[in-house]
């Protein structure tokens, strides 16, 4: 088993969010991610309604466990989301097993967009992993002139930093794959899972 995907797409779930992810956003990046890395980049995006009682959890565990980086899209519902949480705490975890994002190793496996909210929404952990402020360009009605600013906020801020993270992400462990099972299905559940998300990650 190895790696399936270049990035995970980690995102609430939210009125238009998945239509301008659709229409604007997602063809940019992988415009812009695809030739920053020299070839097609394979992203994992899912904009299904959850289920009760489907394998919903273990596909998305899987896909997690199988992406070399997350490019989480922030926003004030995103850190109050268990869900999302749980994806973050997740890459974030594996970012502290692999000696990631510390004073002498300065490589991440998380490269972060805000759409909505301010610095103060924030908590730090959360500021250091956004490489792209987009709240400017997530109208999904938007016109084509402000479409290209979007174009040009990825090209130049959000590709070349998560091109980066996927390039230098660590060999593929298959033990992220059960752990990430577990924490996908208390979140589904509603459930604590063992795997904390490390603390910090939202504003008090």
């Amino acid at each position: 088993m190895d790696y399936e995907w270049d990035v995970f797409l980690s995102y609430k779930r939210h009125a238009e969010w998945p239509a301008w992810i659709m229409k604007h956003f997602l063809p940019l990046v992988e415009q812009w991610l695809s030739e920053d890395l020299g070839e097609p980049a394979r992203i994992y995006w899912d904009h299904r309604d959850l289920e009760v009682g489907s394998d919903y959890p273990l596909e998305m565990a899987d896909a997690l466990a199988r992406s070399r980086v997350l490019l989480p899209l922030f926003s004030k519902m995103y850190v109050r989301s268990p869900w999302c949480r749980t994806e973050l705490g997740l890459m974030r975890a594996r970012e502290t097993t692999c000696g990631y994002r510390t004073v002498d190793n300065l490589r991440v496996l998380i490269v972060g967009a805000r759409l909505h909210g301010e610095d103060s929404d924030f908590a730090d952990d959360i500021r250091r992993m956004q490489a792209a402020l987009l709240s400017a360009y997530t109208n999904p009605r938007m016109a084509y002139e402000k479409s290209g600013d979007l174009s040009d906020a990825i090209k130049t801020l959000l590709s070349p930093p998560l091109a980066k993270a996927v390039e230098n992400a660590p060999p593929f462990d298959a033990g992220w794959k059960a752990m990430a099972a577990e924490a996908m299905d208390h979140a589904f559940e509603g459930t604590p899972a063992r795997q904390a998300v490390p603390p910090g990650l939202v504003a008090a």
